[in-house]
């Protein structure tokens, strides 16, 4: 049985302002533990799981991680889930990487201006997993990397795709004469001209856009041609079709 401090202290995790506190985030269920059992082993600190789970796992476990066999009540009573999995671990944040210059300027990125959507957020880490990419940008006002929408959306893509905090400004500073291609509705068709040279790719907020000062600094506009009536595209959607096209230009 789970003592009350532990309850507390792992729902506590729920909130941004005790993740910071204590440096460590929440994931669950048993495809992510199987990422973090298999790679990352290292950031755990605590697994809770049904018997059934360590029945089948437990030889995976790190010998020196705290594990806690827990009922399904149990576990609903610490989950951030509807419908809680089988199993959920308390990780180490890591530190935001350094950023290499010399080898940023030369692959394509994504910088996010102000996605709120957490789940938007996991998803395009998700997406630029798959595209290769192993780093991406993100305005300080994008939602948190580790922020467990963000955790779960990404499926195990935040342990791969590494995302620093910065100010577009200081981005396009670094990059030097990289080439800035904003998506926006004003913009050039993808599909009339060919964009390629490897660039930043920004994906704006999902209701107000890409500020104006970063339009005003991009190098192209650039959209998704629109054959139907719908009004946008959601924006972890637009990632992925830039990604592609320009990826594969």
């Amino acid at each position: 049985m789970l003592s009350i401090n532990l309850k507390k202290y792992v729902r506590s995790l729920h909130q941004s302002k005790y993740r910071q506190k204590y440096n460590k985030f929440l994931a669950e269920g048993p495809k992510l533990m199987d990422e973090i059992l298999s790679q990352y082993t290292k950031q755990i600190k605590y697994i809770f799981c049904t018997e059934e789970y360590y029945e089948d796992n437990n030889y995976n476990f790190p010998a020196d991680v705290k594990y806690h066999i827990v009922s399904v009540k149990e576990l609903a009573s610490i989950s951030l889930l509807k419908s809680p999995k089988s199993c959920l671990a308390v990780l180490e944040m890591e530190e935001q990487m350094p950023i290499n210059w010399e080898k940023a300027q030369h692959q394509w990125t994504v910088f996010l201006d102000d996605i709120q959507d957490p789940g938007n957020v996991g998803t395009i880490l998700r997406t630029a997993d798959w595209f290769g990419l192993t780093q991406i940008y993100a305005s300080f006002q994008t939602a948190s990397l580790y922020n467990p929408k963000v955790v779960q959306s990404s499926m195990g893509s935040i342990f791969r795709v590494k995302q620093a905090r910065i100010s577009f400004e200081a981005l396009s500073k670094n990059l030097g004469d990289t080439p800035c291609y904003a998506a926006s509705l004003q913009g050039e068709s993808i599909i009339e001209k060919t964009f390629a040279k490897p660039g930043i790719i920004v994906i704006g907020n999902e209701s107000k856009g890409i500020q104006k000062s970063i339009i005003n600094q991009a190098d192209y506009l650039v959209k998704i041609p629109q054959l139907g009536g719908a009004e946008s595209l959601n924006a972890s959607v637009a990632n992925g079709i830039l990604l592609f096209h320009f990826l594969n230009a």
